[in-house]
């Protein structure tokens, strides 16, 4: 078959196409401001803590973008940093409300993920901040 006469066929069936006449089920659908916005974005941190040592005991993830802070209740004694954007880093606390005490605070980054870090005092809170 020749090219022209190709695309005379072509032509042909693309001109007998019908319109759909029935359009009722569009009438139903609403577009959502924002919402490819809403799709596109990833939380900036996810990690995991745990209660028990050793990445061990009641798991909780936790997903949530630069500037976030948080307290845990109960204090948790593991973590494990699951993704994490470029110039950010998690910071975990002894206290609740970020507030340093006697015991250790860790400053957890993206090079971490997917090691499990244990404290045996616990930690009370979280941060989420750019370096």
């Amino acid at each position: 078959m020749k090219f022209s006469h190709a695309l005379i066929a072509l032509v042909a069936t693309i001109s007998q196409a019908q319109p759909i006449e029935d359009v009722s089920a569009a009438s139903h659908i609403e577009i959502v401001p924002g919402w490819k916005r809403s799709l596109d974005k990833r939380a900036d941190c996810t990690f995991i803590v745990w209660t028990g040592e050793n990445c061990g005991g009641t798991p909780t993830s936790i997903s949530v973008n630069v500037g976030a802070k948080g307290n845990f209740s109960p204090k948790q004694k593991s973590v494990m940093v699951k993704s994490m954007v470029s110039g950010a880093h998690l910071s975990l606390y002894p206290d609740a409300n970020q507030q340093p005490s006697n015991s250790p605070s860790i400053r957890l980054t993206g090079l971490n993920k997917d090691e499990c870090f244990y404290n045996p005092a616990a930690w009370g809170s979280y941060g989420v901040y750019n370096n």
